[in-house]
């Protein structure tokens, strides 16, 4: 829940190599990342807690918020393609009126190529919606990468479906999958494939690990 550059920079700082963001659309715009109550800071450890943890640090909790064009131009900055961070974790909320799941995940890629790795960026991109009923979020974001230079830089997750997410059946990239090694919490992330070929079925899982607090996570995710 990195959504400000000095959040992004406290992380740096306290040795995470991989940030959770959140990111909300007008329409199938993306515009601004921010998440809004009950995020990871709202719980009573955040007050009993003596340690140095971002939400204490930063003062911002819940309420964080930076634009799109302003995150990117950041992201896209030699300040983080000389970094340590290897992931980057877009986790889209997506409201039930946006008529075009799959529109916005594809505006999505393009903001983070033409903003973020073409500038420089050479680690993970992890695109995430919450729920199967968000799934063609994700496979506009998997046609839109295929027909990209960085398709290998993408992968993708539903992050609130447990095991069901499988029954999602998620289209494959075409892309061939890199394994990620990180530290800290799992998740499972869909949509990788090793073949290129088109009209070939098939789905690889891989296990990621990323910190984004590490030593102090203060709160369970929710």
């Amino acid at each position: 829940m990195t959504n400000t550059p000095n959040a992004i920079r406290w992380a740096l700082e306290q040795g995470a190599n991989g940030i959770e963001m959140d990111l909300k659309f007008d329409g199938t715009r993306p515009v601004q990342f921010h998440h809004g109550a009950h995020c990871d800071c709202f719980c009573l450890l955040q007050f009993l807690s003596i340690q140095d943890h971002g939400c204490r640090s930063l003062g911002k909790g819940c309420s964080g918020s930076t634009s799109v064009a302003e995150m990117t131009d950041f992201l896209g900055s030699p300040e983080i393609t000389s970094s340590h961070l290897a992931l980057i974790y877009i986790d889209a909320k997506l409201e039930k009126s946006i008529r075009n799941y799959a529109q916005a995940g594809a505006n999505v890629v393009r903001m983070i190529n033409e903003n973020v790795i073409s500038r420089g960026y050479r680690g993970q991109i992890l695109l995430g919606c919450s729920t199967v009923s968000r799934v063609d979020n994700l496979r506009g974001a998997i046609q839109e990468a295929h027909y990209s230079e960085y398709v290998d830089r993408y992968f993708y997750t539903i992050d609130s479906e447990g095991d069901n997410a499988e029954k999602g059946e998620v289209a494959p990239s075409p892309s061939q999958s890199h394994p990620i090694t990180l530290v800290g919490a799992r998740i499972k992330v869909f949509g990788l494939a090793a073949a290129r070929q088109p009209n070939v079925p098939t789905r690889t899982t891989v296990s990621v690990d990323y910190r984004i607090f590490p030593k102090r996570l203060v709160c369970w995710w929710w």
